[in-house]
């Protein structure tokens, strides 16, 4: 009983962070429209993430509101959240 107990707390503690890895790595294939790690080894990609080694840059083509989005640093509220649904839009036209 102890072991599962134990895998339930490492579960718990790592869910939150992967899933918010899992959807910067959506976004980030949405707004660039590539795939990311291409080329690369999946154990080699498992590494050097664990190991803080290995990110996915944001490509100057990104719009501000993006960039801003997927490094983490959004200004989202009430007053500008239609800005961001008109972007998008427009963006995903191009």
């Amino acid at each position: 009983m102890a072991k599962r107990n134990n895998v339930h707390t490492v579960y718990k503690a790592v869910h939150g962070h992967v899933m918010c890895f899992s959807y910067g790595v959506v976004l980030w294939e949405i707004l660039t429209r590539r795939i990311p790690y291409e080329g690369l080894e999946d154990g080699f990609i498992i590494n050097q993430i664990v190991t803080g080694q290995l990110r996915l840059s944001v490509p100057e083509s990104v719009p501000n509101v993006y960039k801003k989005l997927l490094l983490g640093k959004p200004n989202i509220n009430k007053k500008n959240q239609h800005l961001l649904t008109a972007e998008a839009t427009c963006y995903s036209c191009q």
